[in-house]
């Protein structure tokens, strides 16, 4: 498998979490009406998660510009930055009415 191939078969999972992310924080009002960010740590994360996003669907949009190495590069940025992110907003918004 190149790497294009594998970065557009993770693509889905990861754009599902970016979203998934962001509507959670707006859900909870760490994301105000204006689209600034009420905690600068999660602005900080979703912006950093939305620019591998951004970088993978460029990817996707352009494979010629790109070496394997990059590719591999943006993807290995991407999931280590979705899970931190992920797990910062499960302990930001837990609640015992969770469980």
């Amino acid at each position: 498998m190149t790497a294009l191939e594998n970065i557009s078969r993770m693509y889905p999972e990861v754009n599902y979490w970016f979203y998934y992310c962001y509507d959670l924080a707006a859900a909870n009002g760490w994301i105000l009406e204006d689209g600034t960010y009420a905690d600068e740590l999660v602005g900080a994360w979703l912006d950093q998660y939305y620019t591998y996003v951004s970088g993978i669907e460029y990817i996707m949009e352009n494979p010629d510009e790109y070496t394997d190495e990059q590719i591999l590069e943006v993807q290995q940025g991407a999931l280590e930055t979705m899970e931190p992110i992920s797990e910062m907003l499960d302990v930001l918004f837990y609640t015992p009415d969770d469980f």
